[in-house]
């Protein structure tokens, strides 16, 4: 009797730890499964994105070392007279590659949901990224004193372009809603979509810059969108306006950071080690390298320097620390 109330007994927890096990494993196999699709959703909404943001921000950086390289003591870096020779290539290319690595990081953000941080980790990068940019090209983080100064000689958080100033001031900075307007140009309206996908292409872009029908309502708004960063860089040379040149390189140095890190995370990680056998370090992709001490001592290489001009050129390295502390901090 004893023995048979044993053995039901050890049946009955048997049957009850079997049902348990089953029903942990039907929620492992859902969880699993939801997951995946998930994963899946995220990578069909924004892998392509992804890459895009990756090479943009590359190319971003390479560009304006281009113009470091190339531009003197007496050239201007950019120009939108329209009667100009190269007003285009010498205005609106930098312009688009400003705002193009915003634009995609604008598209990613909107198609990401709050858990798929959680499934992708670099979407946090993608999204510290946008914020330390901003922050970078609008911000007041840059204009702290580093030599015991609450700012920095000659720095105003208020020398920014507004409607009604002319395009021929200096101004040291551009703000934020005519960032995001800016950027907010470059998205590609799509029939049936709820939102923008995508970001124009070059080609698109320039279709719109030259205007073919300056009387429809697309070159208007787009127009209308791009005119305070048009006013914002008209006439710029970074001797004049060190303010503006130094958020332009921390810029650069945002999408280098960002760049490398992708790299590593996306690339390295995920690709090399799931196709190579061999205990080796990761292929480089080109790293950009930019050299922010040298384009900021610049400033104070040619003719009669400024004495904001020095200050930055003094400090270049300081500088890098504080673009780090920047970007570290975006979130």
């Amino acid at each position: 009797m004893v023995i048979a109330i044993v053995i039901s007994g050890i049946s009955f927890a048997a049957a009850v730890v079997s049902g348990v096990i089953a029903a942990r494993s039907r929620r492992a196999s859902e969880e699993f499964r939801a997951a995946a699709e998930a994963r899946s959703r995220l990578q069909v909404a924004t892998g392509s994105l992804q890459l895009e943001l990756f090479l943009e921000t590359r190319s971003f950086a390479r560009r304006l070392e281009h113009y470091f390289r190339e531009t003197g003591e007496e050239d201007f870096l950019v120009t939108y007279a329209d009667h100009e020779p190269g007003a285009y290539h010498r205005g609106g290319m930098l312009l688009y590659r400003i705002l193009r690595p915003l634009t995609v990081g604008e598209i990613i953000e909107k198609q990401t949901l709050a858990g798929d941080l959680l499934l992708d980790p670099g979407l946090m990068d993608m999204v510290r990224f946008g914020q330390a940019a901003v922050e970078m090209l609008t911000g007041e983080e840059l204009g702290a004193g580093l030599e015991g100064e609450d700012v920095i000689p000659g720095f105003a958080m208020s020398s920014c372009w507004d409607i009604g100033h002319e395009r021929s001031a200096i101004f040291q900075r551009i703000r934020g809603s005519y960032l995001r307007g800016g950027a907010a140009a470059l998205l590609a309206p799509e029939k049936g979509a709820p939102e923008p996908r995508r970001c124009i292409t070059h080609s698109e872009f320039c279709k719109l810059w030259e205007g073919p029908n300056k009387q429809s309502k697309r070159y208007v708004a787009f127009n209308e969108s791009l005119e305070p960063m048009k006013a914002t860089l008209h006439g710029f040379n970074r001797y004049q306006n060190p303010i503006l040149w130094l958020r332009l390189v921390g810029y650069a140095y945002a999408c280098e950071r960002f760049f490398e890190q992708m790299w590593r995370s996306m690339f390295a990680k995920r690709f090399w080690q799931r196709i190579s056998n061999w205990r080796q370090e990761p292929v480089e992709f080109g790293t950009i390298g930019v050299p922010v001490v040298e384009m900021l001592e610049d400033l104070a290489a040619h003719g009669e320097a400024s004495e904001l001009n020095r200050y930055i050129a003094r400090h270049a390295r300081d500088y890098v620390v504080r673009f780090d502390e920047i970007i570290d901090s975006a979130l």
